[in-house]
């Protein structure tokens, strides 16, 4: 499946990819859901009505594929919240969505 790729922004390491998507975000006792508008090999950019402070720690789960991997908060903004995987778990569920596992490169 074709999905495009967004622009690359000079601080990215990895291209994004447009993306719609539920996922289940714990923060501490906290838990809800989000929409996933882009996704890359490093990270999310989800949108969802549970405050996220920058800085802290959540638990995504893809309900569809069980797979659950933790980020951090890197950027809060009006339209959502830009999240950084902190473990390698995320591999799989970023290539169960049509992107590459991390440590690949498209072709390998």
């Amino acid at each position: 499946m074709d999905m495009p790729v967004l622009p690359t922004n000079e601080r990215r390491k990895q291209r994004r990819r447009k993306f719609d998507h539920e996922v289940v975000i714990e923060i501490g006792d906290r838990r809800g859901t989000a929409r996933v508008k882009d996704f890359s090999e490093s990270g999310l950019f989800v949108a969802t009505d549970l405050n996220l402070p920058e800085g802290s720690a959540v638990t995504i789960t893809d309900p569809e594929s069980g797979i659950t991997a933790l980020a951090g908060v890197r950027r809060v903004d009006t339209s959502g919240f830009g999240l950084e995987f902190d473990d390698e778990t995320i591999g799989r569920l970023v290539a169960g969505w049509g992107g590459n596992p991390l440590g690949q490169r498209s072709g390998e």
